[in-house]
């Protein structure tokens, strides 16, 4: 039997719904876009070039097999070494249709989606007050780059959801709700396991320290991939040793800072997280912080130097270069430290 556990946030009258002003109804007309837009993008053909090399291609091949894919099937996939979370979600769903769907399979990423953004907000809503998540969650959804992935086909928003449903599960106390999300998250993608599980961790040992039952939950369900990926001989990183394979490209900088800042994919967030993300380090120095905010606070922020190291270090400096992955990664960092916007 586990206690509830203590929360240090003041709780919010409890009202979902924003009071009507101007800035929340511009915030709902932001929602109803991108729910338009994903919801129209479901039930559309797959445009997204990764979905037909990786994606919903490696889905598609083990669902009409009947086995899940972890070769090439001869070129056709280009990461079959990936974790299977994403698939077996859109499997699942298929087994209600006598073939491959891709409304469905897009269809169940974005009920996923829907329900983890709304619990994210309802969450928020308990802690901080119904016009704080309903701004939050406009500013995470009205990012260029994340409102084009509602539409599914990636794992990207599929590894956000859960990352931010783990989060605000830990800042309201939830720990062991957190520990189930955040291992959904090492199932779901590469990153999971090095931008997800890692700080996680390390969050809860700022927060709760000698605490255990969470942090042994969280490790015993994302160990079994982490062994059967190991066991196999394939490799926890995307691309192989050339993530690991160490060299500077001091070129990485500025290409770095055009995707952030001028190329669109993130709107004005990262101008905003650049004002107030310091005011919430002052607030955490002088101890005005709560100890579960400046976990998720130091999250995100691992997040973001992190894949600022992986562009500046590694080879991957190519597909920043190239504007294939490096956007989409950083949208973990950047809605991990919307949370922390003070409307």
């Amino acid at each position: 039997v586990f206690r509830p556990l203590k929360n240090t946030h003041p709780v919010a009258p409890l009202s979902p719904i924003a009071p009507i002003t101007p800035l929340s109804l511009l915030c709902l007309f932001i929602l109803a876009c991108a729910f338009l837009y994903g919801l129209s993008h479901t039930l559309l053909p797959t445009f997204h070039y990764d979905s037909f090399t990786n994606w919903n291609m490696r889905s598609k091949i083990s669902f009409e097999s009947q086995t899940m894919l972890f070769d090439s099937a001869g070129g056709l996939v280009e990461k079959p070494h990936y974790p299977f979370l994403y698939h077996a979600l859109q499997i699942t769903a298929m087994q209600f249709v006598p073939e491959w769907s891709e409304p469905v399979a897009n269809g169940i990423h974005f009920l996923l989606t829907l329900s983890s953004l709304f619990a994210v907000y309802l969450l928020l809503s308990k802690m901080k007050g119904a016009r704080y998540a309903l701004v939050t969650s406009a500013l995470i959804v009205s990012m260029p780059l994340m409102t084009l992935h509602t539409g599914g086909s990636y794992a990207d928003i599929t590894l956000i959801s859960f990352a931010l449903l783990s989060a605000t599960l830990l800042m309201s106390g939830e720990l062991l709700l957190s520990a189930l999300l955040i291992a959904a998250c090492v199932w779901t993608k590469a990153e999971g396991l090095f931008f997800c599980l890692i700080p996680w961790l390390l969050c809860l040992f700022m927060i709760r320290g000698k605490r255990k039952t969470p942090a042994l939950t969280a490790l015993a369900l994302s160990a079994p991939w982490l062994i059967f990926a190991l066991w196999n001989g394939m490799s926890l990183t995307p691309h192989g040793t050339a993530d690991t394979s160490l060299t500077f490209n001091l070129q990485a900088i500025s290409y770095q800072l055009q995707a952030l800042f001028v190329e669109g994919s993130f709107g004005i967030l990262w101008y905003l997280l650049l004002i107030l993300v310091p005011i919430s380090l002052y607030q955490l120095m002088n101890r005005k912080l709560p100890r579960e905010d400046a976990a998720v606070l130091l999250w995100g922020l691992f997040a973001f130097f992190g894949f600022v190291a992986v562009y500046l270090f590694t080879s991957n400096t190519e597909y920043l270069i190239l504007g294939q992955s490096f956007d989409r990664q950083m949208l973990l960092a950047a809605s991990l430290l919307a949370i922390h916007i003070k409307p």
